[in-house]
């Protein structure tokens, strides 16, 4: 049985076409309070490192703290896997009310964990089961939020709104990086250790409260209500998935672990700078800070361009951009001036951002509407997991063991020509209407996209 038609969606006081304007503003803010956790533990890394796994070693302990990070992550698919079913059976309202929930005592109970100095080796445990839970949670966060939003907009604007989750993204960055940045200067060693990095989870806290009060107030998208009332949902969507679309699970994974390596490497910055090029902690965070603003601001105007030109010139110019600018920016990191690493840190995030406009809603374009939730839940949190969120550890490690200095761009690298080759074999889905797309069960080389 077809899909149901796209809806007519209104024309919001902005201009941009969606069905449903107040969803798709208050639905998209769970993205920030996701990337603010994240990479606000990415950012105090090297202070609460002691404070879990003291070491005579900083470096070791560096490690242990990003291992804790990279755990994290490795609950991803499974929190894919559950949130996504339940987005594709209940819907996405409820799934994302569910899922924002979750993040949010995560983010309170990081700033109220106890230290090994109090309770010994129960410290690094307790922060590891919060990891885990919020690891499990934001699984089903991302991918619904761009669910949502593809499925409130009009065929001529996928790629603008959906890049609204890139938006969002970038504002949890900047939002993470801000309050590291405010930390750094206005208080000692000392206090940031005692409790500035927990104050700074506790405004996490707050803001994560007040998005979930705001998303009590998103509709469920047309799209599924359709669905719905039609009876046409299915059961168990991760199995007929697997089943029937295991290849545009595969090319969900590459393209995410690609557009998450490039996000994850902007977060790898401060840790890299300091070490390496021996700049300021502020100085290195108040670069993050800026470049994320960029970021966001730059995600609707590739997300337009993605609309016009499509989705696959924006995904194949992010990935050469990534193999070309890795090593002059990893050069740049390590010259030692805040100056360079600014250069090299915007150098760095414009395939990135170039990436990030035909990713947004050219991922969630790979699956129809009844099982978009699952299938691309399932495709971004394996690419994440798998080849992003390892991704600040792997560079440690390999740093910490080589003492190459560039060695984190050999990754980022090996990873876009890999990727490249599957975004040469896609089909453009940018004007292909969404009651089309996912009509044949794999994607065909050199037949129009479905």
């Amino acid at each position: 049985m077809n899909e149901p038609s796209e809806t007519a969606p209104k024309r919001d006081q902005k201009g941009l076409l969606v069905a449903d304007r107040r969803s798709v503003i208050f639905g998209s803010l769970g993205t920030i309070v996701e990337l603010y956790d994240f990479v606000l533990f990415a950012f105090v890394a090297v202070i609460i490192a002691p404070l879990f796994f003291p070491s005579d070693s900083a470096a070791a302990s560096l490690i242990a703290t990003f291992g804790v990070l990279a755990a994290g992550y490795l609950m991803r698919p499974l929190g894919g896997v559950f949130f996504g079913t339940l987005g594709d059976r209940i819907g996405r309202r409820r799934t994302l009310l569910l899922s924002i929930t979750a993040m949010t005592i995560g983010v309170v109970a990081m700033g109220f964990l106890p230290t090994f100095d109090s309770v010994g080796v129960l410290a690094p445990i307790l922060l590891l089961a919060v990891r885990l839970l919020q690891g499990f949670s934001v699984g089903g966060e991302y991918p619904g939020v761009v669910t949502l939003l593809l499925e409130n907009a009009a065929r001529t604007r996928r790629g603008l709104v959906a890049a609204l989750s890139v938006f969002t993204l970038a504002t949890g960055v900047f939002l993470a990086a801000s309050a590291a940045t405010i930390m750094t200067l206005l208080l000692s060693s000392q206090q940031e250790a005692d409790w500035g990095w927990r104050a700074a989870y506790w405004f996490g806290g707050a803001l994560a409260i007040t998005v979930l009060a705001l998303r009590t107030m998103v509709r469920e998208t047309p799209q599924f209500e359709r669905l719905r009332k039609r009876q046409e949902l299915v059961k168990l969507p991760v199995l007929r998935v697997l089943k029937e679309r295991p290849g545009r699970v595969g090319i969900a994974i590459a393209l995410s672990g690609l557009f998450g390596i490039g996000t994850h490497y902007v977060v790898y910055i401060p840790t890299y700078a300091q070490t390496e090029g021996g700049i300021e902690n502020w100085q290195a965070l108040l670069s993050v800070m800026l470049i994320a603003g960029a970021f966001a601001l730059s995600a609707p105007l590739f997300g337009a361009a993605s609309d016009r030109v499509g989705r696959k010139p924006l995904l194949l110019a992010g990935a050469v951009g990534y193999a070309i600018v890795a090593i002059p920016v990893f050069l740049l990191l390590r010259a030692g001036s805040f100056a360079t690493v600014l250069a090299g840190s915007l150098l760095f995030i414009l395939p990135v951002a170039v990436l990030a406009g035909g990713f947004a809603a050219g991922a969630g374009e790979l699956f129809p509407t009844r099982e978009r939730y699952t299938g691309f839940a399932l495709g971004y949190n394996v690419g994440i997991s798998a080849l992003a969120g390892t991704a600040p550890l792997i560079a440690t490690s390999i740093l910490s063991t080589t003492g190459l200095a560039i060695a984190p761009a050999f990754y980022a690298i090996l990873v876009s020509i890999l990727v490249i080759p599957i975004i040469l074999s896609l089909r453009e889905t940018a004007r292909v209407p969404m009651s089309e797309i996912g009509a044949n069960t794999e994607p065909v080389p050199g037949k129009p996209a479905l």
